[in-house]
């Protein structure tokens, strides 16, 4: 799939082998500068150790999945991860749509850029305005990020065959409920009712970005060799939520992701 997207665009003269470690160069600068940054802020407000894994934590993630959508990170043959058979759906999409594949990565990416910000308790606490503000931001960037990756489940659906249909069906539930967990959150915050928000904006990021390590991940597990390529992925695209699901609700209920603290909740309040 990677290689599909990273071959059309270098037929294109977009990306260019000289240019990568470039890109990469620049990447590591940006995020080195975002978590000096982060960790200083921290050091201001006296976060806890728990906000600085936190906060690192993002940070990785919004990095790997950068990295792995741009110039691909997967070093196992295609053919025991069906790579093959996927990379045939992607690169014909990509072919005949490929502004829906851009404008989904650079919405998926400014959400990713912005989501850490608004989890982070310290930050948070400092200006409910700015987190109100930068909160509509990432929350529109993902909106329009399922939107146009609806695209991508309606060419599935259009398929003939049955494992393709199924994945379609797969990548429309993730986005049915990403975008019902961002209305809901909304709603949410607009009735003052923080708790149930956190809860709805924490889902719906272990939703949309469950998919960046799950799926592959999933692909490489021995039993998806026994499937034939479109079943394997299909499988991987369905199994993919459900785990990111329970890692979130599995840290509501270890406390990792506690309730909005007091002070929160009191600039919420004055703010109405």
């Amino acid at each position: 799939m990677l290689a599909a997207v990273c071959d059309i665009l270098r037929e294109r003269g977009l990306l260019r082998p000289s240019s990568v470690p470039l890109d990469l160069g620049v990447l590591a600068a940006l995020t080195a500068i975002v978590a000096t940054a982060y960790i200083l802020q921290l050091n201001k407000t006296k976060a806890g150790a728990k906000d600085l894994v936190l906060l690192a934590s993002g940070v990785l993630i919004f990095c790997y999945g950068t990295r792995f959508l741009l110039f691909g990170a997967m070093a196992t043959p295609p053919s025991k991860l069906h790579f093959s058979t996927v990379i045939h759906y992607f690169s014909t999409f990509v072919q005949q749509h490929p502004g829906y594949l851009y404008a989904h990565l650079l919405f998926i990416v400014l959400a990713g850029v912005l989501w850490p910000l608004q989890i982070w308790g310290g930050f948070r606490s400092q200006s409910y305005r700015r987190h109100r503000i930068i909160g509509r931001i990432a929350l529109m960037s993902m909106v329009l990020a399922m939107v146009t990756a609806s695209r991508y489940a309606l060419f599935h659906l259009a398929e003939e065959s049955l494992a393709e249909k199924v994945t379609g069906l797969g990548f429309a539930a993730r986005i049915v409920a990403v975008l019902y967990n961002a209305a809901a959150g909304y709603m949410a915050a607009r009735r003052r009712d923080i708790v149930m928000h956190r809860q709805c904006m924490v889902r719906m990021v272990g939703l949309a970005y469950g998919v960046l390590p799950f799926k592959q991940l999933f692909a490489a597990f021995p039993p998806f060799n026994y499937l034939p390529g479109q079943w394997a992925y299909a499988a991987a695209v369905w199994l993919s939520s459900p785990v990111g699901m329970f890692l979130t609700e599995w840290a509501f209920a270890s406390g990792n992701l506690p309730a909005p603290n007091q002070a929160h909740a009191d600039m919420a309040k004055r703010s109405a």
